[in-house]
């Protein structure tokens, strides 16, 4: 369980980092603001510890994961191992299209005063937009699978 553990909250910072598009100020409009307006919504809902919030940010190919979150969340709680401190040091978004994109975060997370980078090299996450929304579609990184 703890490998588990350690393998969602990590993949959990990997999608807070991408708060970092709204810091950043990325720019132009249109699909970017909505991108940003995804990572805005994501980050606030691994701040609150809400898989339900959580779940409805992620593409529809990712059933289950607000079980996954829940019980990741429930641990860190359990084992009060205290807050998400995020430290946004780059992003990148590269190949937008009508319908993905792909998202670069370099960076660091902290958590039960344990740092973990955000990405390793070249460690682009995807996104899609479903029914008119920016979704996150990369499930196995952020279920723990």
């Amino acid at each position: 369980m703890p490998g588990r553990l350690l393998f969602s909250v990590g993949a959990a910072f990997a999608l807070v980092a991408a708060l970092s598009l709204t810091a950043c100020g990325g720019g132009g409009g249109g699909d970017e603001d909505a991108i940003k307006s995804l990572v805005d919504k994501t980050a606030k809902a691994l701040e609150d510890m809400d898989a339900d919030a959580f779940e409805g940010l992620m593409s529809s190919d990712c059933e289950g994961i607000a079980a996954a979150m829940e019980e990741t969340f429930s641990l860190l709680e359990e084992l009060d191992m205290g807050e998400f401190k995020v430290n946004i040091e780059n992003v990148e978004v590269r190949n937008v299209e009508d319908d993905s994109a792909e998202v670069l975060v370099e960076g660091t997370v902290e958590v039960a005063g344990e740092e973990t980078d955000l990405s390793e090299g070249d460690d682009w996450s995807k996104v899609v937009k479903e029914d008119g929304k920016w979704r996150w579609a990369d499930c196995e990184e952020f279920a723990g699978a």
